[in-house]
């Protein structure tokens, strides 16, 4: 199994300078890995470092941890406020409005919804919430449903393979039929937030998650080699 290419090799402290963003580009290149998941004001300097490489430059959008709301990544990880997740599942049909907005805006910028992976913050939400919005999003065709920004303190007993297996039931009709047996859009999936082990990635990635979002990918990999 191939590790390396599903990982998004992660940078979001606030504090971090030239030098970690230059290591992080460096790590990216020597393990291959599929892209870099920064802060936007960073995405100018990464793409330098990375030119010449297939490596993305994924950008966050609106998290807390950013100083810039810029849209000038490869890609997109979208941290909606957790309100906006509720009322989405609230009032299902209506309050899918504030979601769908927050994504026209970004296509606007140039960058469309395959390219786009939204955020439900799966460490805060019940499993019922989670299916939900999963069915929201899939309706609403983003590329990506992204599990967590690893920013919150998980507040309930589920582990990311559970969350995975809830996102996975709310992308599928009837929670069960895969949508792609009828050509039908599937979102592909990202966990993030806790991934720290080789044993985890693969556990992951064998349950159906599409990419991996983690600051330990170097450990990951090396303990893939040992």
């Amino acid at each position: 199994m191939e590790i390396n290419n599903r990982i998004e090799h992660t940078l979001l402290n606030p504090k971090a300078n030239w030098r970690d963003l230059r290591k992080l580009c460096e790590e990216a290149k020597k393990y291959n890995f599929r892209s870099v998941c920064i802060n936007p004001e960073w995405v100018h300097f990464a793409k330098e470092k990375l030119a010449g490489t297939d490596v993305k430059v994924v950008q966050v959008y609106n998290f807390p941890t950013s100083r810039s709301t810029l849209l000038v990544g490869d890609e997109v990880d979208v941290f909606l406020k957790l309100n906006s997740i509720s009322k989405s599942i609230k009032t299902r049909s209506k309050g899918k409005i504030v979601i769908e907005e927050t994504i026209k805006f970004i296509e606007k910028s140039g960058i469309d919804r395959s390219r786009i992976k939204v955020i439900i913050e799966t460490k805060v939400i019940s499993a019922k919430d989670i299916v939900v919005a999963s069915r929201i999003l899939t309706k609403l065709h983003v590329g990506y449903i992204k599990s967590s920004t690893g920013l919150f303190k998980r507040e309930n007993e589920r582990t990311n393979l559970d969350d995975l297996k809830l996102i996975k039931k709310g992308t599928m009709i009837l929670g069960f039929i895969p949508r792609r047996l009828f050509r039908l859009h599937t979102p592909k999936i990202k966990i993030a937030g806790g991934v720290r082990t080789t044993a985890d990635a693969k556990t992951l990635l064998k349950g159906g998650s599409d990419l991996l979002g983690t600051s330990a990918g170097v450990k990951i990999m090396d303990g893939d080699k040992k």
